[in-house]
Formats: structure tokens, sequence, C-alpha cells
């Protein structure tokens, strides 16, 4: 699973204008190109075809997922913000940072969404951290979100974390593809299956990274959960990379 900024092409200057979020995870690789088209592209792997991607910067994760985690919220206490369920997830893990797939209905989405890319003015770190673009809110949706959340520093992955709620942890970097709203499968679910039937049964609307908004009239924002499923793993070792070409 990956997030990050990039696109899906040949080459790097084939993508120039179209940089923009993206996310990874499954075999599916999406992405929201900023040349202007404001529909979401994606790529699935499929047979002997793998996803062709061009990748500015981005968090990566390896490895098994430790657990499968199902929530619902009561109905009297309303949707979940985001910080919350992400902060009982890194109890369930028993660990200050992990990487997380999280398949859901969604009151609401809160996030950003770049609107140029990157590369047209000299810089490819435009916004990893939440922070750049315009705010957007999506609601209700089915959302595949992936991401990368701490709860405590981590020196590591300090510069691509921003806190998901009022106070300055849990931190994280998540990114959300908004599907049309329908009911998720109960029971067990298989990962794999579960990206896969979304972009194949669903209607894609737009790819956010979830943010936490201060609005001086609405209050602070984030994004809500209805139900849904959690994939959590602990992340164990941290590597900084650069790949040149």
């Amino acid at each position: 699973m990956a997030v990050g900024l990039g696109a899906l092409g040949h080459d790097v200057q084939d993508c120039r204008e179209r940089f923009g979020h993206l996310m990874a995870v499954a075999g599916a690789v999406v992405y929201q190109p900023t040349d202007g088209r404001g529909v979401p592209d994606y790529q699935l792997q499929g047979g002997s075809f793998l996803p062709d991607a061009q990748i500015l910067t981005c968090l990566s994760c390896e490895g098994l997922f430790a657990h499968l985690v199902r929530f619902e919220t009561v109905p009297s206490a309303g949707p979940v913000p985001l910080s919350e369920l992400v902060s009982a997830c890194l109890e369930i893990v028993k660990a200050d940072a992990a990487g997380m797939v999280l398949v859901a209905e969604a009151a609401s989405l809160v996030g950003r969404s770049l609107e140029r890319s990157p590369l047209l003015d000299g810089s490819v770190a435009a916004s990893l951290p939440p922070g750049g673009g315009s705010a957007r809110a999506v609601t209700p949706c089915v959302t595949l979100a992936v991401g990368v959340a701490a709860r405590a520093e981590r020196s590591a992955l300090a510069s691509f974390l921003s806190p998901l709620g009022k106070r300055s942890w849990p931190a994280g970097n998540f990114h959300a593809a908004a599907f049309s709203p329908r009911p998720l499968t109960q029971g067990e679910l298989d990962l794999a299956a579960t990206v896969a039937g979304l972009f194949e049964e669903g209607t894609l609307d737009k790819i956010l990274q979830l943010s936490h908004e201060n609005n001086d009239q609405a209050g602070a924002q984030e994004s809500r959960f209805v139900r849904g499923a959690c994939w959590l793993g602990p992340i164990a070792e941290i590597e900084s990379d650069r790949i040149s070409g």
C-alpha cells in the first residue's frame, strides 16, 4: 500500500501536467489528475497486467496486515471522527505507528485536492502532509482510505504526518477514494476482493487527502464514519529512499 503524489503514465514527461494525489492498495492504483479533467483515473492489476504509475514522492508499506477490525457506530452517538477511529486502531495493534486501509460508509469526507501539478511549479514537495490545494467535503459516500498513522513522534515520519483532529496526536497521512453510497458486505472480508469490488461495482467520484479543517463559522471539521472495516499493520521499521530517473 502507498499514498503520495503521482500519476498513471509511461514516464515523468508524459505525466508532467497531471501529477496529483495517488493511492495504491491490493493491486489497485488510483489518482486525481490535476489537468482540469476533474475525474479520478485508476488501473487494476489483473493477469499479467500491472498498473503503470510514476511516483514523485510517497509513503509505502510492505508486509502482512496483523488485524482486521469491523466497527459500527451507535445511532445515538453519531458517526465516529477519523481521529477517534485511528486512536482506537493504534490501541488494538499496540504500536505507536501503523499502516491502515479503511473501507467504510462515510457520513462525510473532509480533505484537500491539488489543483495544479507540483512539477509545473518546479517542486515535488507540494504537500504530502495535508496543507496544499483546496478544501473539499464529500457526503455521504463509501470510501476506500489508505494511509499511515502515529500516536507519538517518529522522526523519520514527522514531515509526512499532520494532526488528524484538534490535538497534535494521533497524526497521519491518508488518501481516500469516494464512491457512490451503497451498503457494505457483512461478515469476513477479503481485502483484494473488497477493493476490486468497489471499482467494478461502484462509481468513483473523487480522491482527497484527508485533513482536519478549522473553520471559524462551522468549527473544527474532520471525516466521520458510520460503519466499516480496517486492515491494520504495526510499523516496525522505517526506511528512507530516493529513486532517480
